[in-house]
């Protein structure tokens, strides 16, 4: 994400961790449960200058069954 502002960031994570997404965003930011150890790589992005990281994706199923 080059030179991504803060608000492009913001409604990145918030699409990311929507609906589809069984992590959420909320929790991860406020170090709730098992969801805290997230928190770090959100932290990535969110901390001064954004940088690279991989996001944990957590779906019911991968096929939409």
């Amino acid at each position: 994400m080059t030179n991504a502002s803060n608000a492009d960031i913001r409604h990145f994570l918030k699409q990311f961790f929507g609906t589809d997404n069984k992590f959420d965003l909320g929790k991860i930011e406020r170090g709730e449960g098992k969801q805290a150890k997230i928190r770090p790589w959100v932290e990535l992005l969110t901390k001064g200058e954004p940088q690279p990281t991989i996001l944990p994706c957590w779906r019911s199923s991968i096929f939409g069954i």
